[in-house]
């Protein structure tokens, strides 16, 4: 199969049909934000219609900060819940305690690591008591609950674009509300950022994650964060090269579940009998896994194995900070410093060269 840096090859006669299909999972229309964030932006803009007498948005502890970042520019209030030992997404019962204390009417739920969360549960939950629940597949985009995709329960979903993401790619996000989307959104077109993002993507980013090596231009990074903070991206619409690579890469991720599961069963397989790391994966559904995440027994554990990955050329990262550490979160507390991220690439070269040195190190730590 020929691929570029971005995506499998999606050959031209198929492209439209397979967007198509993808537009199919879901039972609204799927609309473009520039930015995962932004999708959530808009979501909650969207059902903020008034009748919302609490304006406290449910979502986990262990997550993006990006998440935190939309919900206060929408105006809403973040509460915390804790998360799950097995698959690091929001834990039911935790979900459960916070909406009983708070009231609050509104879960942002993401699923994690390419693990699809309790999506059945909650949505049931959510239903249930009148909670809006916004199912944010960003890093799951492909994986199946029950034969439904990712990104398509409950009342609003999206899923988007960047490294680290099954849709591997600069920036972009689709999503897909049942409220009524404000007049504004893609009303506006920076795109001077959107080209720098794209360069700097693949200048800063892309090499992060493979083999090929680039030369890095840091001031791109800088140039796009200052940008970032002066220039109002919500309502940016995309441009007709932007939505060719993003159509391309949404249709060749279905292409990539096989092989990035098999990478995982390897992996698997190898930390059987580990007693210092054990293997974050799907514990319901179908996952689309496109990172191997590890938890290791301590910290110490957790810096030995990044500086063997990062001696062999290898990139490998640690786990997200807690979005609050002041409340009661004991599961995400006790494991989130221990959380070591491993990307599965587009390149089987690459993917068989991380699963050797896993292997090296697990028998050089026994």
């Amino acid at each position: 199969m020929k691929r570029n840096f971005f995506y499998y090859e999606v050959p031209e006669d198929v492209r439209d049909v397979g967007w198509s299909e993808i537009q199919s999972c879901f039972t609204q229309r799927l609309y473009y934000a520039s930015m995962g964030r932004f999708g959530i932006y808009h979501i909650l803009k969207s059902i903020d219609d008034g009748k919302l007498l609490n304006k406290q948005v449910m979502l986990p502890v262990y997550a993006c900060n990006s998440i935190t970042w939309a919900v206060l520019k929408a105006g809403f209030i973040p509460v915390y819940c804790d998360i799950d030992v097995e698959d690091l997404n929001p834990d039911v019962n935790s979900i459960k305690e916070v909406y009983y204390r708070t009231s609050s009417k509104v879960l942002l739920c993401p699923s994690l690591y390419g693990n699809p969360a309790n999506l059945i549960d909650l949505e049931e939950f959510c239903k249930e008591n009148e909670i809006i629940l916004i199912d944010d597949a960003a890093q799951v985009f492909g994986a199946r609950l029950e034969n439904r995709v990712v990104g398509g329960f409950g009342d609003a979903g999206l899923f988007s674009f960047s490294a680290g993401k099954p849709t591997f790619g600069h920036m972009g996000c689709y999503f897909w509300t049942k409220a009524i989307i404000s007049q504004n959104l893609n009303k506006t077109r920076h795109r001077v950022y959107h080209w720098l993002s794209f360069v700097n993507f693949f200048f800063n980013r892309y090499a992060d994650y493979n083999f090929k090596k680039l030369y890095r231009i840091a001031v791109l990074n800088y140039i796009q964060i200052f940008l970032f903070k002066i220039l109002d991206l919500s309502c940016d619409g995309i441009s007709q090269y932007e939505r060719k690579i993003l159509h391309r890469i949404a249709i060749s991720n279905f292409k990539g579940i096989s092989e990035r599961s098999e990478v995982m069963s390897a992996v698997d397989k190898l930390l059987l009998t580990s007693s210092q790391f054990r293997l974050i994966k799907s514990i319901r559904g179908i996952g689309n896994n496109n990172k191997i995440v590890l938890i290791a027994d301590s910290v110490q554990s957790r810096d030995r194995f990044i500086a063997f990955f990062h001696s062999q050329n290898l990139w490998c990262t640690r786990g997200y900070k807690l979005l609050d550490e002041i409340g009661y979160y004991p599961t995400a507390k006790a494991l989130y410093n221990r959380v070591i991220e491993i990307p599965i690439v587009m390149d089987k070269e690459r993917n068989q060269r991380t699963v050797a040195c896993l292997n090296t190190f697990l028998n050089s730590n026994n």
